[in-house]
């Protein structure tokens, strides 16, 4: 038996627009194992239930999705190798299959009830049980061989390979605002995207969507990543460990949304050290080396940082109109009383959104992912556009 030069952490967090007595809808599992040829591996998984009205127990569906993620891959892997690129591949029919059916098992034991039904705003809910579990599935397997991703809906599986931070599993042009594919459709198999890596990744980062929501910087990834190798290097595992937890609720407190991340990092006790942080210089490769930049000015939150020039050049925009405004308005307002009760509008709808961008900083929405980009082996299968659920309303029915 191989070594696992792998360590593992996980946390999950409610989001603050729950509040107190709502449900974290969010759910991680991680488990290691080894191969038939010995090889210790880790696979880890983390599920979004959506959090429409219409999906009165996401909560359980991601649980289930996680749970038998993990036990599917275990089983797999009794039998296969850890870096057989097809694997998840293979795996994912029998995996929807089998949480479909763990889905009318619970629903048999616990029947919808009559609450259930008036929040989901429906006459029914027998009709397609399995919509009420509606949740996303991010995977992986990990090991000295190979890192191997799969994906469906939202999050993020995010990577760093020789310095670089990248997002190798492809994207879906229909995952936009709160559209997602999801495992409640019937082109659940069809929907899942695939991601392929050599041995050389440093880091892998399973996250629901909620994560990266949250950050105020568009280049959120390579900032996250460069915070996360400083902070290891100077702290170690350990301590790394025991902050994740809070870094993901100040997320779910600044985003709103449920958090959750499993954080997989190669063991610097049986393997060399992470590569050094470098400037950023272009988008990731699996055979050339990149970036993640940015030493933290303080420990307590590598996230939400205004890092970038657009919040900081609206404010100074808005704040100049503003003036302005002001100005002309007391210049015309015995001359031209109509001009300046233009400009009292424009100077009131400016200062309003000048103290909105004081209130909170703006979220980043994580565009698709470009796999010709990324010289990394990823695929996406399916059929083409099919429906996406709406994680706030309705859906087309499975």
């Amino acid at each position: 038996m191989t070594t696992a030069p792998w360590k593992v952490t996980s946390a999950s967090r409610r989001g603050s627009s729950h509040g107190e007595d709502g449900p974290n809808q969010d759910a991680c599992a991680s488990a290691r194992v080894t191969d038939i040829a010995g090889v210790v591996t880790w696979v880890a998984a983390v599920s979004d239930g959506h959090g429409g009205r219409r999906y009165v127990r996401s909560q359980t569906g991601a649980r289930l999705a996680v749970n038998l993620a993990v036990a599917e891959a275990s089983r797999a892997l009794e039998q296969a190798s850890a870096g057989d690129p097809g694997l998840l591949r293979t795996l994912v029919p029998g995996l929807v299959e089998a949480w479909r059916a763990e889905v009318a098992a619970h629903q048999a034991r616990h029947p919808f009830t009559p609450e259930e039904v008036i929040i989901a705003g429906v006459t029914s809910l027998d009709e397609h049980p399995v919509v009420a579990y509606g949740a996303t599935l991010l995977m992986a397997v990990v090991s000295t061989e190979a890192v191997l991703l799969a994906q469906i809906g939202d999050g993020d599986a995010l990577v760093r390979m020789q310095g670089k931070a990248a997002f190798p599993v492809p994207g879906d042009s229909r995952l936009h605002g709160n559209e997602t594919t999801s495992l409640c459709l019937e082109s659940a198999v069809a929907d899942f995207r695939y991601a392929e890596l050599a041995s050389a990744v440093e880091l892998v980062m399973l996250a629901s969507d909620g994560y990266g929501n949250s950050f105020a910087s568009g280049d959120w990834s390579q900032e996250l990543v460069g915070d996360f190798v400083d902070f290891l290097e100077r702290r170690g595992f350990d301590a790394f460990a025991a902050r994740l937890p809070d870094w993901l609720e100040e997320s779910a407190q600044v985003g709103g949304d449920d958090v959750t991340a499993v954080v997989l990092i190669r063991d610097r006790d049986t393997e060399p050290g992470l590569t050094p942080v470098t400037e950023p210089v272009a988008q990731p490769d699996a055979t050339e080396a990149s970036a993640a930049d940015d030493e933290p000015s303080d420990w307590a939150a590598p996230a939400h940082r205004e890092t970038g020039p657009k919040n900081g050049v609206l404010r100074i925009a808005l704040g100049v109109i503003t003036l302005v405004g002001i100005a002309v308005g007391a210049a015309l307002w015995e001359r031209e009383p109509w001009l300046a009760y233009g400009a009292a509008g424009l100077t009131v709808c400016s200062a309003a959104l000048f103290l909105a961008s004081l209130a909170r900083p703006p979220r980043h929405v994580p565009r698709p992912f470009d796999p010709g980009q990324a010289g990394v082996s990823g695929s996406a299968t399916g059929v083409a556009e099919p429906p996406s659920v709406d994680r706030e309303g309705e859906m087309p029915p499975p």
